[in-house]
């Protein structure tokens, strides 16, 4: 698995000392949380406060409402412009809501600002958040 992550985030500091992340698939029905999730730095909010989630086993946080987890340990990192490619084994997973539909990154509108990067003919029809 590999994710991008812009190395002035606090979570990229999080994720460099730990070595290990989650990635939690969220259900279709879960658009606030991947708001509550990518619209705050955790600098300022404890973002699993409120969360029900449990430690993996490599320590990093599984949410126990996600429609599946995969655990991974960092096995390199490589510069790709202002973020930093981060590639991990996967160590653990499960499906926890096997009949639950994903929420797919097309239905989350413009959640990240990255609308802007994209031709206007792929933003067609996506409705904004």
């Amino acid at each position: 698995m590999a994710l991008s992550v812009n190395p002035e985030h606090a979570s990229y500091l999080i994720l460099a000392a730990s070595q290990v992340f989650t990635i939690n698939v969220l259900r279709a029905d879960q658009q606030s949380l991947a708001g509550h999730f990518g619209t705050q730095s955790c600098r300022t909010v404890d973002k699993l406060a409120s969360i029900p989630w449990r430690e993996g086993g490599t320590g990093a946080p599984v949410l126990l409402d996600a429609l599946a987890y995969f655990e991974c340990e960092v096995i390199r990192e490589v510069e790709a412009g202002d973020h930093r490619l981060v590639i991990g084994r996967v160590v653990d997973g499960a499906v926890l809501a096997p009949n639950a539909p994903p929420l797919l990154y097309a239905a989350t509108g413009n959640l990240d600002g990255s609308a802007e990067l994209y031709p206007k003919e792929f933003c067609e029809g996506q409705q904004e958040t």
